[in-house]
């Protein structure tokens, strides 16, 4: 490659660069114009709905998907084998 190309590529690239550059300031710029967004204000629940976003879960039932039940909810949390000690 001759010298007037790599000069011509180099320049390309920095065009590029500082126009990328220009183009970023201007759209965070133009995001930050104009009035803010309002803040939505809370609702209240319809009538009959007690309120709670999930019920909670029942004694000894699978919490996390994995198929077991919960040991904790059982009462053999403290279960240990010999290799775990």
């Amino acid at each position: 490659m001759t010298r007037v190309q790599t000069w011509a590529i180099a320049g390309i690239g920095a065009l590029a660069l500082m126009m990328g550059v220009m183009f970023a300031g201007m759209a965070v710029t133009s995001a930050q114009e104009g009035s803010p967004t309002a803040t939505p204000a809370a609702t209240e629940a319809p009538s009959g709905d007690d309120g709670d976003a999930t019920p909670a879960p029942e004694d000894g039932t699978d919490e996390d998907g994995d198929g077991r039940d919960c040991p904790e909810k059982e009462g053999d949390a403290t279960e240990e084998t010999a290799t775990d000690a």
